[in-house]
């Protein structure tokens, strides 16, 4: 088969990580024009909402990035924050 055909995926292994969940369907334009309107705080309040469990924070830990650490955890205190470092 070529690779632009459609296959059937192979079966996970067991040591594979979980498929993420699909983002819900959502108007993109209509977001778009509800979300420019509101405040910081409102549309990390929205995503928290919308996302649930799946939603997280990264982070380099770099001085902008405590304003939105402070941002994001003011208004969802236990959401995870994930950083990556680098050896």
């Amino acid at each position: 088969m070529s690779a632009t055909s459609s296959q059937t995926p192979a079966p996970l292994s067991p040591d594979a990580p979980p498929q993420a969940p699909s983002a819900p369907d959502l108007d993109l334009d209509a977001l778009e024009a509800d979300l420019s309107q509101r405040s910081a705080a409102d549309i990390v309040a929205w995503a928290c909402d919308t996302f649930g469990d799946r939603a997280m924070l990264t982070t380099s830990f770099g001085v902008q990035a405590a304003v939105m650490l402070h941002l994001v955890t003011s208004v969802k205190p236990d959401i995870p924050v994930g950083f990556k470092v680098e050896v």
